[in-house]
């Protein structure tokens, strides 16, 4: 089983790559928007896969909260700077920033379900 560290950092890493060479080639709003699902889709594998995946669904359910975090905290950013300048990509940008809160709302109700059928 791989370390908590290890597999924050490996996915970190590979998000960062992934954004970087997307940022380079359209610009950072447009990265964003093609990124913003990850989290909510790895989300979605991790919920179908919970059974192989043991207490190892705790490490992987980490780090897609963490992924989350930092792309709703990058999209509110991009959002506003967008919102501002009056760009076109505003409306993009804020669809793109609740898809990264998704998995947030999806963990919270679902612990919340969890708690009220455990009474």
């Amino acid at each position: 089983m791989a370390s908590l560290g290890f597999v924050v950092v490996v996915a970190l890493v590979g998000l960062a790559m992934a954004f970087a060479g997307l940022a380079a080639q359209r610009g950072g709003a447009a990265a964003f928007v093609r990124l913003c699902w990850l989290p909510l889709a790895a989300l979605a594998f991790a919920l179908i896969a919970r059974g192989r995946l043991g207490l190892t669904l705790l490490l992987v359910l980490f780090v897609i909260v963490l992924a989350s975090v930092g792309l709703l905290a990058f999209g509110i950013a991009l959002s506003v700077g967008a919102k501002r300048q009056g760009s076109s990509s505003t409306g993009a940008l804020m669809w793109g920033t609740v898809v990264a809160g998704m998995p947030l709302l999806a963990l919270a109700v679902m612990w919340m379900v969890r708690g009220m059928q455990t009474r």
